[in-house]
């Protein structure tokens, strides 16, 4: 077995502490939770662990080290039959990859004690939502990505997490036909705020019942409704936007009038007085605790807003340069500054590069890899701060036998808890 340090011990006695850089192993590891000063072991795995840089502590067990890794579990590298017996002291280091062969769980805050079932937030009970909305935009066949989602398995992908899904089928949304596009700086207006409005009111509902509301677009547009819902019973939401487009214009910037591209603002309380308003809570989410992740189509007025404005955002350009496990490691501090404890997660199909997810209206090249995306939700699943989320732009007739929507399945199976690259691996 390979090991991640020489030493385990110093003259003086007590922990080292060694800083590692550029350093990539494949070690036998011992899954712990040091949230407090008990450790406590919950699986064991092969695990390959790329290290930036960072601090590794050894363990006390002979020849073990602690990798400790912030908000999650730690990673305790040695000697899978001689569980390591100390407490551990949590402190920081940066992980920039890292691949688990076999399970990996966090600790259930049912117990309160290792558990192989996996948690979003407290909440055992799902409760699944449509929300047909394809208004926001002008390519037809986004309102069926709520059945492309189901039919790709979502609800049975969750049972076989632990999870009891309830499938509240889909919200009335209205019909492109029928409706009245209104003016060309927001076209379906009222419509749109119609349907944000049922869509407020369900999944208010189901957080008021103890559910956790996953959303299924449908276009972006929907999150204006998911986060009223949300907002209307705990103010305080953290959000964040998994995107490649910024979404934050307002009628008088937008080149579109496509309220698609506008929910961000009207979430955050600009845009038109009814679309702000939805649910009658405004804003729907702190602007400081607001982070979009993903950039790389942002519109030059809706640029200048963006630099203006209180959001954190990150580019692909940054993403590139930082990986996506230090930015989401930033993006965490920044979602729960401040004491807030309650997050949206919306995410967009079109983030993920459009080689991995076809099948959205507004692809844009040079997105997320299918790797990148899947760590995004496992480093979300463990520090365990999501409370609601939306998926969306999912448009079957784009896609390419149903690639994109079997791919967003991974990814909520990630977010929460699944530890695998594909079912069966």
């Amino acid at each position: 077995m390979t090991r991640l340090i020489a030493n385990t011990a110093p003259a003086g006695g007590g922990p080292v502490v060694v800083e590692v850089v550029a350093l990539v192993v494949l070690v036998e590891a011992v899954v712990v939770d040091v949230e407090s000063t008990e450790v406590v072991v919950l699986s064991s795995a092969l695990v390959e662990v790329a290290v930036a840089s960072g601090r590794v502590v050894p363990g006390a067990a002979p020849d073990s080290a602690v990798v400790v890794v912030g908000p999650g579990p730690a990673v305790v590298v040695g000697s899978d039959s001689d569980p390591v017996q100390a407490a551990v002291t949590r402190s920081r280091a940066r992980i920039t990859a890292s691949r688990f062969i076999g399970p990996h769980y966090a600790r259930s805050p049912h117990t309160g004690e290792g558990s192989l079932r996996p948690v979003l937030k407290e909440r055992p009970v799902i409760e699944l939502i449509g929300a047909p909305q394809d208004l926001g935009q002008v390519r037809r066949g986004v309102d069926m990505g709520p059945s492309a989602v189901r039919v790709a398995g979502v609800i049975s992908r969750l049972n076989s997490l632990g999870f009891e899904v309830i499938d509240h089928g889909n919200i009335d949304c209205a019909e492109m036909a029928t409706a009245s596009p209104g003016a060309d700086s927001a076209r379906f207006l009222d419509a749109i705020v119609a349907d944000s409005a049922q869509l407020a009111e369900t999944v208010e509902t189901a957080v008021r019942a103890g559910r956790f509301p996953l959303v299924i677009g449908g276009d972006h547009s929907i999150a204006v409704g998911t986060m009223g819902g949300v907002a209307a019973v705990e103010p305080r939401q953290g959000l964040l936007w998994v995107d490649a487009h910024a979404d934050f214009n307002t009628p008088e910037t937008s080149p579109s009038g496509n309220i698609h591209g506008m929910p961000v603002a009207a979430i955050l309380g600009e845009g038109p007085d009814s679309l702000v308003n939805v649910a009658g809570v405004n804003p729907k989410a702190l602007e400081e605790n607001t982070v979009i992740i993903g950039l790389r189509s942002v519109d030059r007025l809706e640029a200048d807003r963006l630099r203006e404005s209180r959001v954190s955002f990150f580019t692909m350009h940054d993403i590139d340069l930082l990986g996506i496990a230090s930015v989401i490691e930033e993006a965490i501090e920044i979602l729960t500054s401040n004491g807030v404890e309650n997050v949206h997660l919306s995410f967009d199909a079109d983030a993920i590069d459009p080689r991995q997810a076809p099948g959205t209206g507004t692809p844009v090249v040079g997105g997320f890899t299918y790797r990148e995306s899947h760590l995004m939700m496992e480093l979300l699943a463990e520090a365990d701060i999501i409370t609601s989320a939306d998926f969306t732009e999912v448009n079957p007739i784009l896609d390419d036998q149903n690639q994109t929507a079997e791919l967003i399945v991974e990814l909520i199976g990630s977010l929460a808890g699944q530890r695998v690259v594909k079912p069966g691996t």
